[in-house]
């Protein structure tokens, strides 16, 4: 199983964990789409593990798009892991 979890400064991995499977408010532009009444809805999502993998890879997502000058800057904020 592979994970891309964002970094950001002074956070450890177990922080980047959970910030990657906290839920998200899905409203105005990107509300969900509802296949049975074919209109868009607020929703929550959130993404989880259900089960423990064998093998876990986790992928640290290390640039940042900088909209100002349109290209990527690499983040070589410090990520402590147990």
């Amino acid at each position: 199983m592979n994970l891309s979890v964002d970094v950001e400064k002074n956070l450890s991995l177990s922080s980047c964990l959970k910030k990657f499977s906290t839920k998200e408010l899905l409203n105005l532009g990107d509300k969900f789409f509802c296949e049975s009444c074919g209109t868009k809805q607020v929703a929550t999502r959130q993404m989880m593990i259900k089960q423990r993998p064998k093998l876990l890879l986790i992928h640290l997502k290390r640039f940042k798009m900088n909209w100002q000058t349109m290209q990527h800057s690499k983040l070589t904020y410090r990520i402590p892991y147990p």
